[in-house]
């Protein structure tokens, strides 16, 4: 049973080291983010864009909405988001709620879910009036068929199989030898 035991472990440790997040240094976080700013009427308003690489389409909004005027952050603001595809004509709408630490950002997702390019309309509306203004174009890339994180996945999940059935396999092998024995 050791002997079973030390490479049960030994599939462990190389199934976790094929999977293991190697860290690099001086590596940047934020190099998906897309930032925009832009006056419109009583309106400053800011806005950070997540395009996620995991899911393709899958867009984050972080807004901020200000006084043009004073730089006051805007908390009773309605914000809807109109994304529009430009070569179809497929829309979207979403809508963009406050947080909870940050009263003054409000934030929405979006699954633009057709590569190419997207215009995305925001509307703003609160006690100072409404303001509809055309901000931001995302570019949406085609969908890759097969990722390089797959081949990983399969091979790591290969050997666990393989230990497993390795494990298995020694143990029925032990209890018949036992049970010829006896």
């Amino acid at each position: 049973m050791p002997i079973a035991a030390l490479v049960a472990g030994l599939f462990v440790f190389l199934a976790y080291s094929l999977i293991a997040p190697i860290p690099v240094q001086g590596q940047e976080r934020d190099t998906n983010v897309l930032r925009f700013q832009q006056t419109a009427g009583p309106y400053d308003i800011r806005i950070a864009v997540v395009q996620s690489a995991l899911s393709l389409g899958t867009t984050l909004f972080a807004i901020t909405v200000l006084e043009a005027a004073t730089e006051e952050p805007v908390p009773d603001a309605r914000i809807v988001l109109r994304p529009r595809h430009e070569g179809g004509d497929q829309q979207g709408k979403a809508t963009a709620h406050n947080t909870v630490q940050s009263p003054e950002r409000y934030d929405a997702q979006i699954n633009l879910d057709a590569p190419g390019r997207w215009l995305v309309t925001v509307e703003v509306d609160s006690s100072l009036g409404l303001v509809a203004v055309a901000f931001i174009e995302l570019e949406v890339p085609e969908a890759r068929k097969i990722f390089g994180g797959t081949f990983v996945f399969i091979g790591a999940f290969a050997m666990i199989m393989g230990g497993v059935a390795y494990v298995w396999w020694s143990t029925k092998r032990q209890r018949r030898g036992r049970a010829g024995t006896e």
